[in-house]
């Protein structure tokens, strides 16, 4: 029995996040909306100053309207009022036909290679997998874009897609690991299921408390270690080609002891 088998033997299935794990930008948001709004023909802006606005508008946004404004209003309408805010924090005021029209052209190039790239190592870690008979899934808070995303991207087929928007429920809450069970046919438990992600509470921490496993990808980032009471540290790996090497060199215990 390879290391591989091994150390992934206890589950059945195995799900990643997609932002950030599989995929990354291949360049700050606000570049690409500050190109995009000039190749339109809308007041120009400074690059820097949407980029360095992005973060705190998207963070503001998902704690007003939580999950794309799931039941409070469409996803698309929710992309347009950050964007929005994105430019009226920049100094640029849109009218609403210009914020329409960039919307519109923004929504149409976040969903494809254009703005994102696959990480290092994915492919060949879903791959090897796949290849062991695994229930391979994505589990990702994200908007209906998401399906549309993953083909675009080229990734390997997945068993399934769980998008937070259409689940009606985002990580950290348990119910959309439930959906994600479900979406087996009830073929893996929660204690036969890891999820692999790179944000330490919606992924990690997220997938303990629904009774699952949890690899954490930092992705060469220290801020996992602000919640190091609730994450084991030996399921703490730089990147997914340091969880496959790891994989299929050591011995990895899942069990519920912190270290």
């Amino acid at each position: 029995m390879s290391k591989l088998v091994k150390n992934l033997q206890k589950f059945k299935l195995i799900t990643f996040d997609l932002s950030d794990t599989l995929v990354k930008f291949k360049r700050p948001p606000g570049i690409v909306y500050a190109e995009t709004a000039t190749a339109l023909g809308l007041p120009s802006v400074d690059p820097q100053k949407l980029a360095a606005q992005f973060s705190s508008n998207f963070k503001q946004m998902d704690r007003d309207y939580p999950n794309f404004g799931r039941n409070v209003m469409g996803w698309d309408t929710w992309w347009e009022k950050l964007i929005f805010n994105i430019f009226k924090s920049a100094g640029t005021e849109l009218n609403p036909d210009e914020l329409y029209h960039l919307t519109s052209e923004l929504i149409d190039k976040f969903e494809t290679d254009e703005c994102y790239e696959v990480q290092d190592g994915a492919i060949e870690l879903i791959e090897k997998i796949k290849d062991i008979d695994k229930i391979v899934g994505i589990v990702s808070n994200f908007d209906p874009r998401l399906r549309y995303l993953v083909e675009n991207m080229k990734l390997p087929q997945f068993d399934f897609v769980v998008g937070s928007y259409e689940a009606g429920a985002a990580k950290p809450d348990p119910s959309i690991f439930d959906l994600a069970l479900k979406m087996t046919n009830f073929n893996a438990f929660s204690e036969q299921s890891l999820h692999i992600g790179n944000t330490p509470t919606l992924d990690y921490v997220a997938a303990k408390e629904a009774d699952w496993s949890g690899a954490l990808i930092t992705n060469g980032q220290t801020g996992w270690m602000l919640h190091k009471d609730k994450i084991n540290e030996n399921h703490v790996f730089e990147s997914l080609q340091d969880f496959l090497r790891k994989l299929e060199t050591d011995d990895i215990e899942w069990d519920e002891t912190t270290k």
